[in-house]
């Protein structure tokens, strides 16, 4: 049997009708992993802002009604694009996942038996000879290569279902902040003290003109789009011309707040920087491919280093936002959360050890993002990853442990904190760190001021 090439030369997908048409697709051909998805919810069920026109003449609000209005027509504009995508990613997932179960299915050795009987009969029926053993193994070698074949689909599709669900996510998400934004009736008095959705409003824009990665992805595997022109980026012109001329609409009128000029300051930096940041996520997307550099450092799998931290550093952003791939890194960190607080004895079981060994090694990978992140010239950076253990994770700990609401009943001494840390510290040195569990007496000091009612933040041990 000849192996089908590994892609086909050329795939079409349209999704300018697709909007159009999605009653005549069956939402069988998505898993129901992803239907179930909010991001996939939302694409499919999305109707219109669902915001209230409270039009007046008041400019602030004729402002805000041209704002809705330019979303609206953008949103229009771009979901059709991510419906189109999603079945054809969707299907993919189905079906690549079927075959490739049953591909392994017919390995099972009563399976196996029949697959054979039935190809010696086969072969029997025109007059030729078959040797048993040959055919099996050949029914296994087509069946593994079968399997393996399907399984890279499988894993490459999950790739692209990652992709589209970050990409969307993050438009969502400013979607759905610039609704929070929307003015509850036309005299709502916060609304005309302080322009609020302006922030949500520019943050959409950006995220909305910014190339979409899953469609340059897919384009690289030979998915063919309907229309050459990226579908968002001739907005940018038209964008770049009608904020200006709308905010200085809004600046001409009686009673104007200052603090409009300082959002129409902010929209003025982030149309400037724009071209900048899409120059560097257009390098990192050259640069990166398909493939996430982030995943080497994936949670529990290998401990934080100076090469992520300057990985972090390579994706900042010009406007200090990560990019898009330390997003979805950072989307994969444990919180802090809420310590539980078990007995002493429950807190060393082994399922809570593990999950205790993935909260801490986030809480450092999270603590290196940002400007709380600053390394003393005077360490290294061994020091410095002891130092964010500490203030990070074993603080959080010790407070949730020894707070003062708490005390009353309580099993935990310094010692039984002690030996967590221990536990912990030997799960953590395995992938890469070289931490020590700090001294009693610092421990001590720790407790202390957690029963005494200092507040976690004012700690100092």
């Amino acid at each position: 049997m000849t192996e089908a090439p590994e892609r086909a030369e050329l795939r079409r997908i349209k999704y300018g009708t697709v909007g159009d048409r999605l009653g005549d697709i069956s939402l069988n051909l998505l898993p129901e992993r992803v239907l179930a998805d909010p991001n996939v919810q939302w694409v499919l069920s999305y109707k219109n802002l669902g915001l209230e026109a409270h039009v007046g003449s008041d400019p602030k609000q004729i402002a805000y009604q041209a704002a809705v209005q330019m979303v609206a027509s953008l949103l229009e504009e771009r979901l059709p694009f991510y419906k189109g995508t999603l079945f054809y990613i969707g299907r993919q997932l189905k079906i690549s996942d079927a075959l490739g179960k049953e591909a392994l299915r017919l390995l099972d050795e009563r399976n196996l038996a029949a697959s054979v009987e039935n190809m010696i009969a086969f072969i029997n029926k025109a007059g030729r000879d078959s040797d048993p053993h040959l055919v099996r193994e050949n029914i296994i070698a087509v069946s593994n290569a079968a399997a393996d074949r399907h399984g890279r689909s499988l894993k490459q599709a999950k790739a692209w279902w990652a992709i589209w669900v970050q990409e969307v996510a993050d438009l969502r998400e400013t979607v759905r902040a610039f609704e929070e934004q929307a003015p509850r009736s036309a005299d709502d008095d916060e609304f005309q003290q302080h322009p609020s959705w302006l922030r949500s409003f520019s943050s959409f824009l950006f995220v909305q003109q910014r190339p979409s990665r899953i469609r340059y992805v897919l384009r690289d595997e030979g998915v063919a789009f309907r229309d050459n022109v990226d579908p968002w980026s001739v907005t940018t012109a038209a964008v770049t011309v009608l904020l200006p001329l709308m905010f200085s609409f809004v600046a001409s009128t009686r009673g104007f707040d200052p603090r409009w000029i300082h959002e129409l300051q902010y929209l003025i930096r982030e149309l400037q920087i724009e071209p900048a940041i899409r120059e560097t996520e257009a390098r990192l997307r050259s640069q990166y491919g398909s493939q996430n550099p982030f995943d080497e450092f994936a949670v529990g799998r290998k401990a934080a280093t100076e090469q992520l931290v300057e990985l972090i550093k390579e994706n900042t952003l010009e406007d200090g936002r990560l990019s898009e791939w330390a997003r979805a890194w950072q989307r994969t960190l444990e919180s802090d959360g809420e310590f539980a607080r078990p007995s002493a004895y429950e807190a060393l079981a082994p399922e809570r050890i593990e999950f205790a060994i993935r909260s801490a090694d986030s809480a450092i990978k999270q603590g290196l993002v940002g400007r709380y992140s600053r390394r003393s010239p005077i360490e290294t950076f061994p020091e410095h990853l002891q130092r964010m253990f500490e203030e990070k994770w074993v603080t959080h700990v010790g407070y949730s442990i020894f707070r003062q609401d708490l005390s009353s009943n309580r099993v935990w001494t310094v010692a039984s904190l002690e030996s967590l840390l221990l536990v912990v510290v030997q799960g953590l040195n395995a992938i890469g760190y070289t931490f020590v569990v700090p001294a009693t007496d610092r421990l001590e000091a720790l407790a202390t001021q957690a029963e005494q009612g200092v507040l976690w933040y004012n700690l100092k041990w």
